[in-house]
C-alpha cells in the first residue's frame, strides 16, 4: 500500500478536506452578513429614519417636523408650499412692494391692525395702508373691506404718531366721494384734535389735510361752521405750513364771508 500510489491518495484527501473547509468558511460569513444587513433594515422598520436610531423621536413627531415642517402638508399644499408660507411669513409692511396690493393682502393688513397691540407695528401697517390707498382702485376696496372704520379707529390712540399716520391713511381714502360718506362722521373728533392739539403739529397739520379734502364739495361744509372761530386763532397763531392748510379751508361758503 505504500510508495507513490499511497502518497497521492493522501495529497487528494488534503485537497477534498481543504476544499470543504473553505466553502463551510464561505456559507458562514454570507450568513453573518445577511444578519447585519437584515438588522440594519428591521431597526429601520422600527421607528428609525435616516441619520436618526430607533427611539430617538418623541412620541407624536415625524422627521418632517424634525425639519421644521408638518409631516402631512395640509389640504391644498404641498410639504414645499405649506413650508414656504409659514417659514418666511409675507411681510406687507416693510415697503418692498413695487405693485399695489391686492384686496386679499389688503384684508390681511386690516386685520392686523384690527388685532395688533403693538405700535410700531401699527404705525407700519398705517404708513402702508395709506399709500396704498392713494389709488383709486384701493380706496374703493378698503371701503368694501370695512377698512374706514378700523382706520379711523387709530385717530383715538394716544401715540401722537400713529394719530398721524391714521389722519395720513383717511385723508387719502377721502379722496373718494363714497367714502367721504363714512369719513364725515370722525369729522367732530378730527376738528377738536385739530384745534385743541399743539400748534403746528404734525397731528394737526394732518387733520387740517383731512378737513380741506372733506370740504372740496359742499356736501360736507356746514360740519365746520362751529369751528370758524378756531380757525382764526390757527390762522394768526400758526407757523407757514399751517397758515397754508387753514388758507385751503377758505373754499367754505361761510368762511368767505368771514375772510371778506
Amino acid at each position: 500500500m505504500g510508495g507513490p500510489r499511497g502518497a497521492g491518495w493522501v495529497a487528494a484527501g488534503l485537497l477534498l478536506g481543504a476544499g470543504a473547509c473553505y466553502c463551510i468558511y464561505r456559507l458562514t460569513r454570507g450568513r453573518r452578513r445577511g444578519d447585519r444587513e437584515l438588522g440594519i433594515r428591521s431597526s429601520k422598520s422600527a421607528g428609525g429614519t435616516a441619520g436618526f436610531p430607533a427611539g430617538a423621536l418623541e412620541e407624536g413627531t415625524s422627521e418632517g417636523q424634525l425639519c421644521g415642517r408638518s409631516a402631512r402638508p395640509q389640504t391644498g399644499g404641498t410639504w414645499e408650499s405649506q413650508w414656504s408660507k409659514t417659514s418666511q411669513p409675507e411681510d406687507l409692511t416693510d415697503g418692498s412692494y413695487d405693485d399695489v396690493l391686492n384686496a386679499e393682502q389688503l384684508q390681511k393688513l386690516l386685520y392686523l391692525l384690527e388685532s395688533a397691540e403693538d405700535p410700531v407695528i401699527i404705525e407700519r401697517v398705517l404708513i402702508t395702508l395709506g399709500n396704498n390707498a392713494a389709488f383709486s382702485v384701493n380706496q374703493a376696496i378698503i371701503r368694501e373691506l370695512g377698512g374706514i372704520p378700523i382706520v379711523a379707529n387709530k385717530i383715538n390712540h394716544s401715540n401722537q404718531s400713529i394719530k398721524e399716520k391714521a389722519l395720513n391713511a383717511l385723508n387719502n381714502l377721502s379722496v373718494n366721494v363714497e367714502n367721504q360718506i363714512k369719513i364725515k362722521i370722525y369729522i367732530s373728533q378730527v376738528c377738536e384734535d385739530v384745534f385743541s392739539g399743539p400748534l403746528n403739529s404734525a397731528v394737526q397739520l394732518a387733520g387740517l389735510r383731512l378737513l380741506t379734502n372733506m370740504t372740496v364739495t359742499n356736501d360736507h361744509q356746514h360740519m365746520l361752521h362751529s369751528y370758524i372761530t378756531d380757525l382764526f386763532q390757527v390762522l394768526l397763531t400758526g407757523n407757514g405750513n399751517t397758515k397754508v392748510f387753514v388758507h385751503g379751508l377758505s373754499s367754505f361758503p361761510i368762511a368767505k364771508l368771514v375772510w371778506m
